[in-house]
């Protein structure tokens, strides 16, 4: 049993409960965005912008197209595949951060996967492993960033160096929980088979998800690899830096001024909201997070937080639009000149090896 047919199953699942997904998320976020609107400063909202400068959204996409670069180079480390070209996996990066963006619950997450399989010739389970990887390297970053944020804004806190050792021990306990990822899925899997396991039959979704886990245990052997794991914290920590660069490049375009602590503490805060996968694409969560930060640690007026919130997310949005786009656009290019031919024959290796999908 192969953990594509297992990510299959679970693709087809969403497809046949889409409008279900659909209309869960779209009621959960009109309910978010009426009361935001309720509470929005809308004459503010509107001089806001007028406000805008055009060359200020030029610089803030290139700094959005820098970000997904490196969110792009990220994948090709955990891929381990030195002989992929950027020039491809760039695009299908561009694209499926548009996705995640606009699809509900986050089910954009999986465009990832299909698109490495079609454009890229890359196994499920390569992909999965790739993914979740860099999704648990960038939330390492974006709470430890926070509670850095916390620690600037020292005069806030009453307990400041018990805050920098939480800090610490848990960037400490979560790089090496990274660095040991393949024996800590195998001791899940010893528990999902003792407790959850048990008498199911070896076709049930039950022995499946068991099987799966051996695969992607030896994915995530990887992160010990000291040059694989190094590579993809160096990348991260560039994506993150250039992230924060973006949040704090907007925020000054809309004449939102704070201490970088606190400044960190309200990007922290709206990132992560923007990772809770419980609402249509991101609209309605993301504004309450950008709210609830500059309320609470920025000191603003309700009204003006809620009307800053909109335009902070609806500029993160058309920057993802236009890069995703164009993204979408090459990879139109790509499969019209021949783009879907196997990597292997369009590609020179370099001596890096691709992973073959085990089965379990």
């Amino acid at each position: 049993m192969k953990i594509s047919k297992l990510f299959d199953q679970i693709t087809t699942s969403l497809r046949k409960n889409k409008t279900l997904w659909t209309l869960a998320g779209l009621g959960f976020s009109l309910i978010l965005v009426v009361y935001l609107i309720g509470q929005a400063d809308l004459p503010m909202l509107v001089e806001r912008i007028k406000s805008i400068e055009i060359w200020k959204l030029g610089v803030a996409l290139l700094l959005y197209l820098g970000q997904n670069l490196f969110r792009a180079f990220r994948y090709r480390a955990l891929l381990d595949r030195r002989d992929i070209p950027i020039s491809r996996l760039y695009p299908i990066t561009l694209y499926h951060n548009l996705l995640v963006r606009i699809l509900p619950m986050r089910t954009g997450e999986v465009s990832y996967v299909t698109m490495l399989r079609r454009y890229l010739k890359q196994p499920i389970s390569e992909g999965v492993s790739s993914l979740v990887g860099a999704r648990i390297f960038e939330l390492i970053l974006v709470v430890f960033g926070g509670l850095i944020g916390l620690i600037a804004a020292g005069e806030q806190l009453e307990n400041q160096q018990q805050v920098i050792a939480i800090s610490v021990v848990g960037l400490v306990a979560s790089v090496v929980g990274l660095y040991f990822a393949g024996p800590g899925m195998r001791l899940v899997k010893r528990l999902w088979d003792r407790f959850v396991l048990r008498d199911h039959d070896e076709k049930s979704l039950i022995s499946r998800i068991s099987r799966a886990f051996d695969t992607l245990a030896d994915q995530f052997d990887r992160y010990r690899t000291p040059r694989i794991f190094a590579l993809t914290m160096f990348h991260t920590v560039f994506t993150y830096s250039i992230s924060v660069g973006f949040h704090l490049w907007l925020m000054e375009t809309l004449g939102i001024n704070y201490p970088i602590g606190e400044a960190l503490v309200i990007i922290s805060i709206a990132v992560l909201t923007f990772s809770l996968p419980i609402s249509f694409g991101e609209i309605g969560l993301p504004e309450s997070g950008w709210t609830v930060g500059l309320v609470v640690f920025g000191g603003m007026a309700v009204g003006e937080a809620a009307s800053m919130a909109f335009l902070l997310n609806w500029l993160r949005l058309l920057a993802a639009a236009i890069t995703g786009l164009l993204g979408y656009g090459t990879l139109q290019l790509l499969e019209r000149s021949g783009g879907e031919k196997s990597l292997n024959d369009s590609v020179p290796s370099t001596g890096s090896t691709q992973s073959k999908e085990t089965p379990t």
